[in-house]
């Protein structure tokens, strides 16, 4: 019986941990990365690819970012 009522208490104490992390408000982050993020919002060191094809598809509208034959290009 006692086992029961400490694994019970358990329980509880991780559920109430579980529920105040997922209730915790995520703003913080996004006032430390503020710094890091371009005019589009994509993170400057993380979304370096996505930045890329941005670019890519502003200078070049008509053409497509990844291509087999623009990959195997020599320059």
């Amino acid at each position: 019986m006692i086992t029961l009522i400490i694994i019970l208490v358990m329980l509880a104490v991780v559920l109430a941990i579980a529920m105040a992390v997922s209730l915790k408000d995520g703003t913080a982050y996004e006032d430390t990365d503020r710094p890091y993020r371009d005019k589009d919002g994509d993170h400057v060191y993380y979304d370096e690819s996505i930045i890329e094809k941005k670019r890519f598809s502003r200078l070049h509208p008509k053409e497509a970012a990844r291509t087999f034959a623009r990959l195997f290009k020599r320059k």
